[in-house]
């Protein structure tokens, strides 16, 4: 059994190392096949994990987006999952596909097997309010900063995200008073 355990511990290894090799070769999604392997089979090591989040991102948009997809449809690990949501969204905030990110971000808030600590639903909810800006719909990004109000949760970037929204409504009172709270929690 010892020598059982030893030869798991080697191959992960070796397959660390293959993935680092195909990386370089830029054979990304042969490296993420082999990554996904080692990170499902809950041996979710910080670098290993990194590792397969890099070598997601180097991907083309299209690889990676129907990549995260068909991993997504079939992973049972749900600390794996809510990653890989995350990492989804991020690619498509970073190809400006911003109404799916907000979906994305969305199903981690709504999916119940999901435990989101109270730092998290705050960025979840920082990033659905920005997506909603750079889409322009103002009120619904309003909408998201006030529940993030309403939990006490807030910061310099609140206050950022609410000048610019009142800005956009042309709510000059609200834009000043978020403007100078965002001046005096940017500067503490």
């Amino acid at each position: 059994i010892a020598k059982l355990d030893t030869m798991s511990v080697k191959t992960d290894s070796l397959n660390y190392y293959r993935a680092i090799a195909l990386n370089g070769e830029k054979r990304w999604s042969k490296a993420a096949e082999i990554l996904y392997e080692m990170v499902r089979k809950d041996s979710i090591s910080t670098p290993t994990f990194e590792l397969y989040e890099y070598t997601i991102k180097k991907m083309n948009a299209k690889n990676s987006i129907d990549f995260l997809n068909t991993k997504l449809d079939s992973s049972n690990n749900i600390f794996l999952r809510k990653k890989e949501i995350l990492i989804l969204a991020e690619i498509y905030e970073k190809n400006r596909l911003f109404q799916e990110a907000i979906s994305n971000y969305n199903d981690l808030k709504t999916d119940s097997t999901f435990i989101l600590s109270k730092s998290d639903l705050y960025k979840i909810n920082i990033k659905i309010a920005t997506d909603f800006i750079v889409l322009k719909k103002y009120n619904k990004a309003l909408n998201i900063l006030k529940i993030i109000d309403k939990s006490g949760n807030t910061g310099a970037e609140f206050d950022y995200l609410m000048f610019v929204v009142y800005s956009a409504l042309k709510n000059n009172d609200m834009k000043k008073k978020y403007l100078l709270d965002y001046f005096f929690n940017f500067k503490n």
